[in-house]
This record gives structure tokens, sequence and C-alpha cells, in this order.
């Protein structure tokens, strides 16, 4: 438990909730959703920018005495408004697939530098797609991945908190420490250097 005197609280500074009826209409920000649906058709999705903002600033100021990107997950909405708007407030994005790197690539071409590619079951296309942005691979890759990554060229400076699976009886774990790889086990040394990965 941390000392209560050392905690330093960030009191949140948050409007009212985007959504309140007004003269028995309900509207978002003041903008009336009747007025809006029959500007725009049905069904139509409306969200708070203004709520929106707000939200990610509280996690940003939260986290503001250390070095990190507060990132948002591509897959609970790839919305290209809603990751626009993140990216011009200066988050950073959680994908899963290179669905989701396109979906950032076209909401804003400069947020690549704050993507995050985690997961499991990457295609060779999809890990093709994130080394030429730059992205470096992260999270859990099975061995076949870290295959498909060797032939395209891949070099441990690409890989960040990697923990790679293998199948059968045991698992194969490599992580990062000072710039190289280092090996949990004597013989995942061979076989990395037989993939052209060291």
């Amino acid at each position: 438990m941390t000392d209560p005197a050392r905690r330093s609280f960030i009191t949140p500074q948050v409007s009212a909730r985007p959504f309140l009826y007004r003269k028995g209409r309900l509207c978002c920000d003041g903008v009336s959703l009747e007025d809006l649906a029959r500007e725009h058709g049905t069904p139509l999705y409306v969200y708070s920018a203004r709520q929106i903002r707000e939200r990610l600033q509280l996690f940003q100021e939260a986290f503001s005495s250390t070095a990190s990107t507060v990132c948002f997950a591509v897959k609970s909405n790839s919305s290209l408004a809603i990751l626009r708007l993140l990216a011009q407030s200066g988050a950073g994005f959680d994908i899963v697939s290179g669905g989701e790197l396109e979906r950032v690539r076209r909401a804003d071409k400069a947020a690549l530098k704050r993507v995050v590619f985690s997961g499991a079951g990457k295609q060779v296309w999809e890990i093709d797609a994130a080394l030429k942005a730059g992205i470096p691979l992260s999270g859990d890759m099975r061995v076949s991945e870290v295959d498909a990554a060797a032939l395209l060229g891949l070099h441990p400076g690409s890989l960040k908190n990697l923990r790679l699976e293998g199948s059968g009886p045991r698992a194969y774990r490599v992580g990062i420490k000072g710039g190289r790889l280092s090996y949990r086990i004597a013989d995942l040394a061979e076989w990395l250097e037989a993939r052209s990965l060291e």
C-alpha cells in the first residue's frame, strides 16, 4: 500500500453528462438528436467529442509523472472520426490486426508512431505491414509468427516485451535486455540463430 502522504490525487475536471433532455428533447452537448436524425437519417451514431477528449485527458494527467502513452483499443470502436479525434488529442492505439493498423493509418498517419501491435495469431502480411510502418511487435507471438517475421527481415530491435510461445511440452520465452535478445533456455539461441534473428 502506498503511503497516503506520498500519494497525489488528481481532481477530475469532467463536465456534465453529454446526453441530457432539454425542453423535452434529448440532446448531446446541447445539440438535438431529433435534428441530427432529420439531417443525417437513421441509424445514426452520436458521440460527444468533448466527453471523449475529457476522459482521455483524465488518463493522460493520471500518468503524466511517468513516460507513458494512453492507448485506445481500436477493436472497441474503429470509427475513423473517433480515431482521428483521439489521435489529435495525443492518444496511442492498441491494435490486434492489420485491418486495425489500416484504420489508424487512414485516421492519422502520424499516430502510427504511437501504435502497439499486440496479440497472437498475426498473419505474415500483418507482420510485414507493421514492420514497414515502423511499429514494434509486442505481446505474445507464436513460433510460426516469429518464423514469418524472420523471413521479413525482423531484427531484435523490432521486438518489445515479447513472449514467444512454442507448441509441445515446453514454452520458449525470450525477452529484451540491453537491446539484445536474452534467452531463458539454451536451445532457444540455436533455434533463433537458425531463423536469422540474432
